[in-house]
């Protein structure tokens, strides 16, 4: 039976994703800028940073993931972990940007950013996993939906706030330095996180959760994985999406800085993409709901291919018909978020179908990690990829490093877009089987 929510309690839902993603959007669009052009990191450097931040997290986001899944137990402790992730996740973000006060050189300028890095996605995942398994208070795929959009919509708020705010805070606050003014500024995205994660937690009392109370073994919940195929088409799908994603938003401030020559356009270009989401977002969940969300999510792949291709296929300068390209092309993004964060809890009961084991934050844990794989990598590749196309910050750029920069911010998510299309083809869940679903295993919930 379908749960229904109060208008407060989908708000509040909705300011956890504020929350988490102002601090996770500063990291995702600025973070690889401010190693290279800040504290003068190389980008190699940079991409073994996120490398071995990727190794780190599928250590601790199957491990937190696990935990959750065989330990917690009312649905209040799910909440309870928000209110203690708060200070863990907000003090790990301005150490990040404290360390160019701190006269570091060589390499502990290297260690400071790793140690750093490595603790901040370690309180991310804490808060995040428990955030993410709150959309499993209700069995109806609807509902579900519904928690999705609230949490896009405020997602995208946040990261139009960054967009707009970052840089010229930063710049405005440094008053010429560019490590003053990020400190600064994490100290003020710090605050607001905060007070967000919690008016989350405590907005979202009352709600409980469908969960199974064994204590399922580690062999049990890697049957529960390894048989899932819809989970398996939508892990690999998200670290798609976030790969092509990341590409696309870590290149993007280097390709306004050095390919156009203003770097403050990048903001306006983040706000263009946020905003156009948040508008679309509810539309893709109508056409979504409508027809399947696996059809919406086709659909959305199918405008970033095209948008990517006529990207790739522009060869000008000129700002506004760059903006106009990426505002086309984020028509189509806009569809993947709603599709990925509806369709991940549909499989809990494709695996419980199948297994009898229900493990919601294990899901959350993989899908998290899924994203945060996909980031990794988009960052490792462009370290490496910026080192071979002879980059060198803050000064004039070759002609072959501007064409690479083309290239990275074109070519890449193309192919992203057309491997994304491809495997969600394989997705076989709609609302009609979810439900059919669902009656089976609350007619065996009884039996037991």
């Amino acid at each position: 039976m379908p749960i229904l929510l109060t208008k407060k309690q989908n708000v509040s839902y909705g300011l956890g994703s504020f929350g988490t993603d102002i601090f996770w959007h500063s990291i995702t669009l600025f973070l690889l800028i401010y190693y290279t052009d800040t504290l003068g990191i190389s980008p190699v450097a940079a991409g073994l940073i996120f490398t071995i931040a990727l190794i780190w997290d599928a250590i601790t986001d199957l491990a937190i993931g696990y935990c959750f899944t065989r330990f917690s137990g009312p649905y209040s402790e799910y909440r309870k972990w928000i209110l203690i992730g708060i200070f863990p996740i907000g003090l790990s973000f301005i150490a990040i940007f404290s360390q160019s006060l701190l006269g570091l050189s060589g390499a502990g300028i290297i260690y400071f950013a790793l140690i750093t890095h490595l603790i901040f996605r370690t309180a991310y995942t804490l808060v995040c996993i428990p955030y993410g398994a709150m959309t499993s208070l209700s069995e109806d795929s609807h509902t579900r939906t519904q928690l999705s959009n609230w949490r896009i919509i405020f997602g995208v708020i946040a990261a139009i706030i960054v967009a707009l705010t970052f840089l010229p805070l930063s710049n405005f606050l440094g008053e010429g330095s560019h490590g003053v003014g990020f400190f600064k500024l994490s100290l003020i995205y710090t605050t607001f996180g905060s007070v967000a994660l919690y008016f989350c937690h405590r907005g979202t009392k009352g709600m409980k959760q469908v969960r199974s109370q064994s204590r399922d073994t580690l062999k049990q919940l890697a049957n529960f994985m390894v048989k899932n195929r819809p989970f398996h088409v939508i892990i690999i799908t998200s670290t798609i999406i976030s790969f092509t994603a990341a590409v696309n938003s870590k290149t993007l401030v280097y390709y306004f800085k050095y390919n156009l020559g203003s770097e403050t356009l990048a903001g306006l270009a983040f706000a263009i993409i946020a905003a156009v989401i948040l508008i679309l977002t509810p539309v893709w969940a109508r056409i979504g709901h409508k027809t399947s969300k696996r059809n919406a999510s086709l659909m959305g792949f199918g405008i970033t291919i095209i948008g990517n291709v006529l990207f790739f296929s522009y060869s000008g300068n000129d700002p506004k018909i760059v903006l106009i390209l990426i505002a086309f092309i984020a028509c189509g993004t806009a569809a993947l978020p709603i599709a990925f964060w509806s369709m991940l809890p549909d499989t809990i009961e494709i695996g419980e179908f199948l297994t009898g084991i229900r493990a919601e934050s294990l899901v959350y844990g993989a899908g998290i990690l899924s994203f945060k794989l996909g980031a990794a990598l988009a960052a490792i590749t462009i370290g490496f990829t910026m080192e071979n196309i002879g980059y060198q910050p803050n000064v004039v750029q070759s002609e072959q490093t501007l064409r690479g920069f083309h290239m990275i911010i074109t070519l890449i998510p193309l192919l992203g877009s057309i491997c994304g299309l491809l495997v969600m083809k394989f997705y076989i869940i709609d609302a009609a089987l979810h439900k059919r679903l669902v009656s089976v295993l609350t007619r065996k919930r009884l039996r037991v």
